[in-house]
């Protein structure tokens, strides 16, 4: 009965192994399905690991394609809930009975009910929220009650943490200016990108036909199908690109705007020419094997698959969203920006760079900068104190 406390309702505590909790640190989030903070958790909790520290992943609910990703070792908490507010009594147990010298807590609204439950629970912790991107640019006019909550409820509440990661200087700014926290609070920490990994998965062979050499360059783009992503913008730049010269695009990643970019391949007669496998769990071997990865987002926070792109050698052309394509980027010396919600400044720009030749050895040196170490040590720093 006390495990089932611990771990919510459901009971569940897989891959667990016992620990005085000297050093163990808590990593909280929904769930593990495939998208760009549940990549950054597992990077976390992997590299965590190998520092020596005792690592818990609390799951709101144990589901998701990145579940077999889970490093051996790390204790899966599964809290059994459907929403996160719903996971709070629940996350107040396992603080209570496990008690993590750190929480950390990956995403805008997960942050709040981290706060609640630290406090409910009473106990000493260290809690350190990560800012994935600015807020206001998450909501729309189709928000929930809750995304227009969240602003509203992050000047109330974020004071109360240790310290809040900004995952770019945009965010950074956006917290401090916006939400209004103290400098000193708000750390810009970059995603950690395991640059080594991604160079080995990136030499894998892929058995689609049209990575079988016959010299049609191919245009990629990743992320969850969904407005923010602007694969709309992607689309009709391509088909610009595709009326100047033979190309052809693939788009990874699922979400909910499937059905619509389908209708829209199907207006623009594209059908031939455009692949949208959905989620792959190897993206790095499409990834080097295209001519060009495009971000063609309206809002980001930090765009992991630009530095992974780096990583593989790729050019990228992206938009100039708040926040991250920029920065990462360093203004456009590593790859090309373009305005947003414009397909034909998209286009020219993926045509200059299928024209023009290019050093990978750049770019690869560039994803460099946003490795593992580097940015682990800088987590460590907060979540344990460790100069």
């Amino acid at each position: 009965m006390e495990r089932a406390a611990i771990t919510g309702e459901t009971g569940i505590l897989d891959n667990h192994r016992q620990t005085d909790s000297a050093g163990l640190i808590a990593l909280f989030i929904p769930s593990l399905r495939a998208g760009g903070a549940e990549r950054t958790t597992l990077n976390l909790a992997t590299a965590l690991l190998a520092q020596g520290h005792d690592v818990d992943l609390v799951l709101v609910r144990r589901e998701g394609q990145y579940l077999d990703q889970v490093p051996q070792g790390v204790s899966i908490i599964n809290l059994g809930k459907t929403r996160v507010v719903l996971s709070l009594t629940g996350l107040v147990r396992y603080i209570r009975n496990r008690r993590p010298v750190a929480l950390l807590a990956m995403m805008n609204h997960v942050n709040i009910v981290a706060i609640w439950a630290c406090r409910l629970a009473n106990v000493p912790i260290r809690l350190v929220l990560r800012e994935p991107a600015t807020l206001s640019s998450l909501v729309t006019k189709k928000s929930g009650i809750r995304d227009r909550l969240l602003p509203m409820l992050s000047r109330l509440w974020y004071p109360s943490a240790d310290y809040v990661v900004a995952v770019s200087r945009g965010v950074q700014a956006y917290l401090i200016h916006t939400i209004g926290l103290p400098e000193a609070m708000v750390r810009v920490i970059h995603n950690p990108v395991p640059v080594d990994r991604i160079r080995g998965m990136a030499r894998e062979d892929l058995s689609f036909p049209w990575f079988d050499g016959d010299d049609i360059p191919i245009i990629i783009g990743v992320g969850r199908l969904s407005d923010e992503k602007g694969f709309d913008v992607l689309l009709r730049a391509f088909d610009r690109v595709r009326n100047k010269t033979p190309v052809r695009l693939v788009i990874l990643g699922e979400g909910p705007q499937r059905d619509k970019l389908n209708n829209l391949i199907k207006e623009l007669g594209v059908e031939h020419d455009v692949f949208m496998p959905g989620y792959v769990p190897n993206p790095y071997a499409y990834i080097a094997h295209a001519a060009v990865l495009t971000l063609s987002s309206r809002s980001e926070g930090f765009p992991n698959v630009i530095v992974e792109a780096l990583a593989c050698g790729t050019p990228v052309v992206a938009t100039d969203c708040p926040s991250g394509p920029a920065e990462i980027l360093n203004e456009g010396e590593f790859g090309r920006l373009v305005p947003m919600n414009d397909p034909a400044a998209m286009a020219r720009a993926i045509l200059d760079t299928l024209r023009e030749d290019f050093d990978s050895d750049q770019l690869t040196k560039r994803a460099e900068e946003f490795s593992m170490d580097k940015v682990v040590h800088e987590y460590t720093k907060l979540l344990v104190g460790i100069p």
